[in-house]
């Protein structure tokens, strides 16, 4: 451990300075974030949505870094759930904080933790080799190849409904049994017989491809578990290397993931490390396919710190939302601006043509700007979310229904063109969407390139593009900011033939910050754009789904977990059913009434109605002025017809 360290009122003023605005502090009525940005003990941090939390976290680490590098030589270790979160805290910190993203600290997602420090060294130290990838694309695409040319012919694999998929989710357990799934039990897979021909012919598939280094991010943690049991100093090791360890968004950690930090870093209570687990239990909706409670893998320790407060949403809708939080939560507006909107109902039924519930939604939108409740000029996006998104047969309804022309795969996937002037003359007249094209454009490239970003083994994303640029040519870094902006502006004025040229000259030094010269991707930049073939047109677009000729954003609520947005609409969807005839309960309007109504989650509640609380959570806590609900009036009459008034406001579309 390193010598004693006091975080002073001095440090947080430093930490306020880098990343609030001038008019801004984190001290407020009960000085939540404060307490846990000074504490250097090992806690859990439970934080509504909209709290600061990630900036509280930031905060820290701002004045942790001041005081790097320890006496002890150890460093501080940041685990979060994905690349994009990483990113995000190297994009906002990253240029105050040189010594933070160097040795001995280490700044990453667990995935990449696990791999780094665990199933790498394992794997090299037994066969003497090094692991030649871990990635899920890269193996399933082998263990297909293994299946055509070794088992192809094999009787009981080819009886199954989906042979490709049950091959790939084979995994080993501690024990080197076979299990489906990287969390299940011997006794739920296919196969009973263990000594039968097509089981060891199964086991000997896993064999081969793990000895030729061929692993699936699961395996990873196979490998790390059998590292930890056979060299259990391991554990003191690491912690002595890691004596702070910050571990974001807690709540999306599934079991195997929470329980290998939980081995090495918490260590039943003697860890040398301090170790602070920081999330909102409220919003754990990511299950990873296995059939544990959040109760059982993040249980609140002893010593755990909340913020109650959220900068995000109003009185009203604050109110509204501790009623769906399974976790008992005093949730408590601190904006400085308070909305008085209300939440809304809006009540829909079969009459209604499609999109009309969303049109409704947009016409409220429009009203409430001209009265000044909503900024005419409002910095969130306005987004309809809806639980299920996939079409659904018979009277089942889902996100489609609300609106036919929604897909859910042309709306999550990404538009790419076969050359780069296709990227310049498809472009938006929408000075941020033309700037996401030629990222897109300039990534493509990267990719064709067959660069990759050293940090994960993956090709760059925008956020690590800049982070790369930021931390290794700052010059370059500077420089493309200003392209992109010049560039954008040039492509609504019409000159895309001078942005085409300027780009191909620009090319030559931004490639050769990789070390690289144009080679593969020559093709695709001097490509005739008469010739110009969309590869994936994916963009959804709706006109009826618009406000002045903008987006209506539509998706699913885990697509827009973490998000802020100016207004949400929730819309009600069929997911699964409970009971049977008039009791039966699909829809979240059934499943929540009284929460609706004023009333808590307890303990009594069945399974999916915890869950749907969940969703709803999630969902309800986008928005900074308006959250909508819509609810077919049927189920409005029978389960809502009785809700509180003062709270709600209630609409038929």
């Amino acid at each position: 451990m390193p010598a004693e360290t006091n975080i002073t009122d001095k440090d947080i003023k430093y930490a306020e300075s880098i990343l609030l605005d001038a008019d801004e502090s984190f001290e407020d009525d009960k000085n939540e974030r404060i307490d846990f940005i000074r504490n250097l003990e090992t806690i859990d941090l439970h934080a509504v949505p909209g709290s600061g939390k990630t900036t509280a976290l930031l905060a820290k680490l701002l004045i942790l870094e001041r005081k790097l590098p320890f006496e002890d030589g150890s460093g501080i270790m940041v685990i979060s759930h994905t690349n994009n979160a990483i990113d995000e805290i190297k994009n906002e910190i990253g240029e105050y904080c040189p010594k933070l993203f160097s040795y001995p600290n280490f700044i990453g997602t667990i995935q990449s933790f696990v791999n780094q420090y665990l199933a790498k060294p394992f794997f090299n130290q037994v066969t003497k080799e090094k692991i030649s990838k871990i990635n899920d694309d890269f193996y399933n695409e082998r263990v297909e190849n293994y299946y055509n040319n070794v088992l192809r012919d094999n009787f009981w694999l080819n009886k199954r409904a989906n042979t490709l998929g049950f091959l790939q989710n084979i995994r080993f357990n501690e024990n080197n049994m076979l299990i489906s799934g990287i969390n299940s039990k011997t006794d739920d897979f296919a196969l009973k017989n263990t000594s039968g021909k097509t089981y060891r012919k199964l086991s000997k598939m896993k064999n081969i491809l793990l000895n030729q280094g061929i692993l699936c991010y699961d395996d990873a943690y196979y490998l790390a578990n059998k590292y930890l049991k056979k060299y259990p100093e391991i554990k003191n090791l690491l912690q002595k290397r890691f004596s702070y360890v910050f571990v974001d968004e807690m709540q999306d950690m599934d079991i195997h993931q929470h329980n290998i930090l939980e081995k090495i870093f918490y260590n039943n209570g003697n860890s040398k490390s301090i170790y602070q687990r920081i999330g909102d239990r409220n919003q754990a909706i990511y299950s990873g396919g296995t059939n544990f409670k959040l109760e059982e893998i993040w249980k609140s320790r002893e010593n755990t710190l909340k913020i109650t407060g959220s900068y995000r949403f109003s009185k009203n809708i604050a109110t509204v939302l501790q009623n769906f939080a399974l976790n008992s939560a005093d949730i408590k507006s601190i904006k400085s601006e308070n909305t008085k909107l209300k939440p809304h109902l809006l009540i829909y039924n079969d009459y209604n043509s499609q999109c009309e519930v969303i049109q409704r939604f947009i016409r409220l939108i429009n009203k409430f700007k001209t009265e000044n409740k909503i900024p005419e000029d409002y910095k969130y996006p306005i987004k309809a979310v809806s639980w299920i998104t996939k079409e659904k047969e018979g009277n089942k309804i889902t996100l489609p229904d609300y609106c036919p022309k929604f897909n859910k795969n042309r709306s999550t996937s990404k538009t790419e063109y076969n050359s780069l002037e296709s990227y310049l003359i498809n472009s938006k007249n929408n000075f941020k969407e033309i700037n996401n094209d030629l990222l897109n454009m300039l990534l493509k490239i990267l990719r064709i390139e067959k660069v990759v970003n050293s940090d994960n083994d993956r090709y760059y994303t925008k956020s690590s593009l800049f982070w790369y640029l930021k931390k290794n040519n700052k010059e370059q870094y500077e420089k493309l900011k200003l392209k992109l902006y010049d560039w954008s502006t040039k492509i609504i004025k019409g000159n895309n033939s001078e942005v085409s040229e300027d780009i191909k000259d620009y090319l030559d030094g931004f490639l050769g910050v990789f070390g690289i010269e144009k080679n593969k991707s020559i093709e695709f930049i001097n490509k005739d754009p008469k010739k110009i073939i969309i590869e994936d047109e994916t963009d959804f677009d709706c006109h009826l789904c618009k406000i002045n000729n903008k987006k209506i954003e539509l998706g699913s609520v885990h697509s827009v977990k973490g998000e802020t947005h100016t207004a949400t609409l929730y819309l009600e969807s069929f997911y699964q059913k409970d009971g049977s005839g008039e009791n039966a309960k699909s829809y979240e309007s059934q499943r929540l009434n009284k929460q609706f109504k004023n009333e808590k989650i307890t303990d009594s509640d069945n399974k999916r109605t915890k869950k749907s609380a969940r969703i709803a959570y999630v969902g309800f806590s986008r928005p900074t002025h308006l959250l909508a609900f819509a609810v077919h009036k049927d189920r409005y009459d029978k389960y809502l017809s009785d809700i509180n008034e003062d709270v709600w406001e209630v609409i038929e579309v």
